[in-house]
C-alpha cells in the first residue's frame, strides 16, 4: 500500500537535483493548444485587433507606379494589435515577409507586398496588457471597389511553442492547416472617400 501511495506521488511531481538542491515541482499534463500554438477561446477574449477610421489614409492612385495599371489604388492603415492578458504573447512571423500572417475579408482588397530577398521566421513579443502597431498598405482596383465599402483586417496568431517552428514556419501553409483557428478579425471599417 504505501508502494502505491509513492507511485501516486511521484507521478504528480518530480523530483529533480540542481546545484545541490533538491527542487519538487508539480507535473501539469500539455493541453493540445500547447503542442500546437492553436488560439484557445481565452486567447480569442484576450488578443483584440483593431482599426481605428481616423487612422485610414486616403487612396492614392497607383497610376505613377509602372508595376500597376492606372485603376489601381493604394490605401495606408493602421492595425493595433492588444494583449490584453497577464502573460506575453509570443507569436512567430517574418523578419521581411511579415504580412503574410495579414489577411482581408474581401478578396478585392489585396495587402502590398514589397519584395523580400533575405526572410527569416522570428519570435515577435507584446508584453501583458500592452500592444503593437501594423503599418499596412492595401491594393485595389478602384473600378471594383468603391468608396465606403467596409472591410476587416485580420492577423494570424500562430503561438511560439518550440524551436523547431522556427526552421518550419511558412504562414500560408500555416493558414491552410488551420483554416480560421489562428485568425483574429479586426472591427468593421470602411474605405474613406
Amino acid at each position: 500500500m504505501k508502494k502505491l501511495a509513492f507511485l501516486v506521488v511521484f507521478a504528480v511531481l518530480f523530483i529533480y537535483w540542481k546545484n545541490g538542491a533538491v527542487y519538487i515541482k508539480s507535473f501539469k499534463q500539455k493541453t493540445t493548444q500547447q503542442f500546437t500554438g492553436t488560439l484557445t477561446s481565452e486567447d480569442r477574449k484576450n488578443y483584440i485587433v483593431t482599426i481605428s477610421q481616423e487612422e485610414i489614409g486616403k487612396p492614392v492612385s497607383a497610376s505613377t507606379d509602372p508595376s500597376f495599371p492606372s485603376n489601381m489604388v493604394y490605401l495606408s492603415c493602421r492595425l493595433k494589435v492588444s494583449n490584453n492578458s497577464n502573460d506575453t504573447l509570443k507569436y512567430l512571423n517574418k523578419s521581411c515577409a511579415w504580412y503574410d500572417i495579414l489577411k482581408t475579408d474581401d478578396v478585392k482588397l489585396r495587402i502590398w507586398k514589397n519584395s523580400c530577398s533575405s526572410d527569416v521566421t522570428k519570435v515577435e513579443f507584446i508584453a501583458p496588457h500592452r500592444y503593437t502597431w501594423f503599418s499596412i498598405t492595401m491594393v485595389y482596383n478602384k473600378n471594383k471597389v468603391a468608396a465606403n465599402t467596409p472591410f476587416k483586417l485580420g492577423i494570424g496568431i500562430f503561438k511560439f511553442v518550440n524551436k523547431q517552428q522556427l526552421l518550419t514556419f511558412d504562414a500560408s501553409k500555416k493558414f491552410t492547416e488551420t483554416d480560421t483557428n489562428n485568425l483574429i478579425w479586426s472591427n468593421t471599417v470602411v474605405i474613406p472617400r
